[in-house]
């Protein structure tokens, strides 16, 4: 009996060990299962996602830098564009068209050059090369002994040419000396009109403080902007009438851009540029060659420099060489060196520009004051 019961005993302890060991084989089992159905299918998914999901970070910079180079590619553009047109703008009125042969006969537009201030520097220099071109020169200037000086002077160099001459003091005249002038050009088959006469600041100086200032002012005024505009409007009926001619007003560099301490001079010849593009527009349609002209210095007696340079040619190469761009150029210089001084200075920021000019003129200024005697 008692073997009995511990044979029974025995067997009890031997099925609950045999349940312990089923139970923890299942568990063993329950996690491999887990394991192999849940984390590596996870696994397995995410890296699936990881193959068909892109590396934002990566992307970003990628499109960032393809817009940078993009950028820089069209700014390289822009700055060769830039580069071959201003490039071409001065090599070609001013080397490639004589030799090409597009320099403009302007015997063909008339039989007439008008030159106003032509006593003097450039517009007396151009007299006598549109003389030389072959047409007949009628010029206007204040002085009769210098009038009289420069048709002989005209004649001289092209014998074959009428001159004739016109005493007019543009500071002082009046509507009826003007209608006078255009009672004269009306009966002139007028090929070009060089508005050339102009006045400026004997030395730089404040606007307070210019000499004789209210009559110098007016004076100014009225003999830089006036007669261009008297004067053009009288020769245009006839050159509307037969579809072409060419009008030149001669501007200076002091129009376009800031000239302190020559203020009104500087504001007359930014009047000469615009008026000239306004009529640009206006009769762009017409048959008509409108120019203007803006220099740099110039050996002449208004800017007072007599020692002829690369950038400061005399009035006769100047003359020369701006007559050769006229129905080239709307706007121009009037010769190589300063074409290439314009290009130069659009590439400095304009309120350095502006500093620099201010500084220069203070010197001159100082300088003039300076050797005059004269206290600041």
């Amino acid at each position: 009996m008692e073997e009995t019961l511990n044979t029974f005993e025995d067997r009890k302890q031997a099925i609950k060990a045999n349940n312990n060991v089923n139970v923890s084989n299942n568990k063993q089992q329950c996690s491999l299962s887990q394991g192999a159905n849940g984390r590596g299918v996870v696994d397995k998914t995410t890296a699936a996602n990881d193959k068909l999901l892109p590396h934002w970070p990566s992307v970003c910079l990628i499109l960032t830098m393809g817009f940078v180079l993009v950028l820089g590619y069209l700014f390289l553009a822009v700055v060769v564009i830039y580069l071959i047109n201003t490039i071409w703008s001065i090599v070609y009125p001013h080397i490639l068209a004589k030799p090409l042969g597009h320099i403009i006969d302007l015997k063909k537009l008339g039989d007439w050059a008008v030159v106003t201030g032509a006593t003097d520097g450039i517009g007396k220099c151009y007299a006598i090369e549109l003389a030389k071109r072959g047409l007949n020169v009628f010029i206007l200037g204040r002085n009769e002994e210098r009038l009289k000086n420069a048709v002989e002077e005209i004649e001289k160099s092209a014998p074959n040419v009428e001159v004739f001459s016109f005493e007019v003091d543009f500071g002082q005249a009046t509507p009826d000396k003007y209608a006078e002038i255009e009672s004269i050009l009306k009966k002139l088959d007028v090929a070009i009109l060089v508005n050339n006469v102009g006045v400026s600041y004997a030395y730089p100086e404040y606007l307070h403080q210019i000499e004789n200032g209210r009559t110098a002012i007016w004076n100014l005024l009225q003999v830089n902007c006036i007669p261009c505009t008297l004067i053009t409007q009288a020769v245009l009926p006839n050159m509307l009438e037969k579809k072409k001619g060419a009008i030149v007003n001669i501007g200076s560099a002091s129009g376009l851009f800031p000239t302190a301490f020559m203020s009104v001079y500087s504001a007359s010849k930014a009047y000469v540029k615009f008026l000239t593009r306004n009529l640009i527009e206006e009769y762009r349609d017409t048959g008509l060659i409108f120019q203007c002209v803006s220099p740099f210095y110039v050996c002449s007696k208004m800017s007072k420099m007599n020692r002829p340079s690369f950038f400061v040619p005399n009035s006769s190469t100047f003359a020369r060489s701006a007559l050769n761009t006229v129905g080239l150029e709307e706007f121009t210089c009037g010769c190589l060196s300063h074409a290439i001084l314009v290009s130069l200075i659009n590439l400095i920021y304009p309120s350095i520009l502006a500093s620099s000019v201010t500084k220069r003129m203070k010197k001159a200024r100082a300088k003039f004051l300076r050797n005059k005697g004269k206290k600041d």
